[in-house]
């Protein structure tokens, strides 16, 4: 990530997963050559209880879909 912040991406493929409550695969996205686009950090309070939730966006050259597996 920090190499992305100075400028110089690096590219991947990759995949998402969808599963079922049973950890069965539903769906299957590829993507090719993405590189991270945008970060956003939750505040982090030591005093409070909530969730923490960090948000990753990735830009990408291609997007297939397997289908349901």
């Amino acid at each position: 990530m920090v190499k992305s912040m100075n400028g110089q991406v690096q590219r991947a493929n990759g995949s998402v997963i969808l599963l079922d409550e049973n950890r069965q695969e539903v769906m299957h996205w590829n993507f090719a050559r993405a590189w991270p686009c945008k970060y956003k950090a939750s505040p982090l309070s030591a005093k409070g209880n909530e969730v923490a939730i960090d948000t990753l966006e990735l830009c990408h050259e291609g997007l297939s879909i397997d289908g349901q597996a």
